[in-house]
C-alpha cells in the first residue's frame, strides 16, 4: 500500500515526483499475474483513497493521473489508520502486508496519537518502510522520531534522501527488503507429487531430495505448522502417503521410500494430480493453511510444451502449484512453454539438468506469489 504526503510544504512539481516514483515500482510488482496486491493513499489533513487495494495495475496507474494536490497539514494518524483498514479488509491471508509511505515533514498529530497508531499497524502485521525527503531531517532527534515509525530494523526499513529527484533510487533497495522480510504466514501444507522410476539413481535422488526438505522443516514440523506429504504419480490410492506432522512420522516415510521398489510405471497428469491433492487437503481440514503441490516432471516423458497445455485451464484458486522439470535439454519450443508455465495462476515453474539438483527456495516462491 502507498502513502503518499500531499501537505502544503510539498512543492507541486515534487508531488507530480512521489507520483512518478510510485507510477514507476508498479511495473515490477507482477500484479497481473496475481502475485501482488497494491492501492494508493494520499494524505495531508485529510486522507484520500485514491485507489483500493487489487491486483489491476492498468487501475493503479490511471487513478495516478491527473491527480491534484489538495494540500494541508500533515495527519498521519488517520492516514496510516486509512491503510491499516485497508490492508486488514482487502488484503490475502497467509501474505506480507507492506505500507510504504513517503513524508517530508513529522506529524502535526500529537506524539501519544502518533506512537498509538504506529504500535497498531504493526501489531497487524503490516510491514511499514518510511521515506523522509528534504534536509530538515539532519538533526538527530527528528531522525530518530522518524527511524520509529519504520518496522525493525530500521535500517532497512527507513530511508532518508535529501530531495524528490533522488526517489527512483531507492526502489532496487526496497525490493530486496521485501524479500526478506516476506514469510509465509500461518499453517502450510505440502504435498510432493513424484514420478515412480525404475531408474536407481533417480530414486535415490528424489528420495534424498525428500529427505533435506524434511531437514529444512524440521522444526516447523515439530510445531505442527508444516505437514509433508508424499504421492506417487500413477500408483494405487492406498501406495501413496497421506500429510504427516510429525518428524517421526516423515522420518518413518523416508525410511519406506528408501526401501521402496519404484516400479517405472510413471506418468504425468498434472490436472488428476492436482485434483488429489485438493482431496487430500480438504482432509487434513485445515482450511486457513496454506496448500502447496510440488510436482516433479521428467521432461525426458514429457515436455514442456505438454505440460503448459494441460495447466492452460487448469482452476488451481485454492492451493499453490510448483513444477520441477527434470532434463529436458535445451529444444527451444520447450523453453518458450516454460516461459508461459510461469505466467499460469497460482503456477511457477522451475527446471533442472538432472535429479541431484533440485533445489527450491520454497518460502521465497510463496512470498513471491504464485
Amino acid at each position: 500500500m502507498f502513502l503518499v504526503d500531499e501537505s502544503t510544504t510539498i512543492e507541486e512539481e515534487d508531488f507530480q515526483k512521489e507520483l512518478d516514483f510510485v507510477r514507476s515500482i508498479i511495473p515490477n510488482l507482477a500484479m497481473e499475474s496475481s502475485k501482488v496486491r497494491a492501492g494508493l493513499e494520499l494524505f495531508a489533513t485529510n486522507s484520500r483513497l485514491i485507489s483500493g487495494l487489487s491486483g489491476d495495475s492498468k487501475k493503479l496507474e490511471s487513478s495516478l493521473s491527473g491527480l491534484e494536490q489538495q494540500f494541508g497539514n500533515t495527519r498521519m494518524v488517520k492516514a496510516l489508520s486509512m491503510a491499516m483498514d485497508e490492508l486488514n479488509r482487502n488484503a490475502r491471508k497467509n501474505v506480507s502486508k507492506i505500507l510504504l509511505f513517503i513524508t517530508d515533514g513529522l506529524p502535526t498529530d500529537n506524539e501519544y496519537d502518533m506512537k498509538n497508531i504506529i504500535q497498531r499497524v504493526k501489531s497487524h502485521n503490516i510491514i511499514i518502510f518510511s521515506i523522509a525527503v528534504g534536509t530538515e531531517y539532519n538533526d538527530v532527534a527528528t531522525l530518530a522520531e522518524l527511524k520509529s515509525f519504520a518496522s525493525e530494523p530500521t535500517d532497512k526499513h527507513f530511508f532518508h534522501v535529501e530531495n524528490y529527484d533522488s526517489l527512483k533510487n531507492l526502489w532496487p533497495y526496497i525490493s530486496e527488503t521485501c524479500q526478506t522480510d516476506c514469510a509465509v504466514k500461518g499453517e502450510t501444507d505440502i504435498i510432493y507429487s513424484i514420478p515412480d522410476y525404475s531408474g536407481i539413481d533417480d530414486s535415490v535422488a528424489l528420495v534424498n531430495y525428500l529427505d533435506r526438505e524434511a531437514r529444512k522443516y524440521e522444526s516447523a514440523i515439530k510445531r505442527g505448522e508444516i505437514r509433508i506429504g508424499v504421492d506417487f504419480q500413477m500408483m494405487k490410492e492406498n501406495e501413496g502417503f497421506n500429510l504427516k506432522t510429525y518428524e517421526r512420522e516423515f522420518d518413518g516415510m523416508i525410511k519406506e521410500l528408501k526401501d521402496f521398489r519404484f516400479l517405472g510405471l510413471s506418468n504425468t497428469f498434472i490436472e488428476d494430480i492436482v485434483n488429489d491433492a485438493n482431496v487430500e487437503f480438504k482432509n487434513a481440514n485445515r482450511p486457513g493453511a496454506n496448500r502447496v503441490v510440488i510436482i516433479v516432471v521428467d521432461l525426458q516423458r514429457i515436455t514442456a510444451a505438454s505440460l503448459s497445455r494441460q495447466v492452460a485451464n487448469l482452476k488451481t484458486d485454492t492451493l499453490n502449484v510448483v513444477i520441477l522439470g527434470v532434463g529436458g535439454g535445451d529444444d527451444k519450443s520447450d523453453n518458450s512453454a516454460r516461459i508461459e508455465l510461469n505466467k499460469a495462476k497460482h503456477i511457477k515453474y522451475f527446471s533442472f539438468d538432472s535429479y541431484d539438483e533440485i533445489n527450491i527456495d520454497l518460502e521465497k516462491t510463496l512470498c513471491e506469489g504464485l
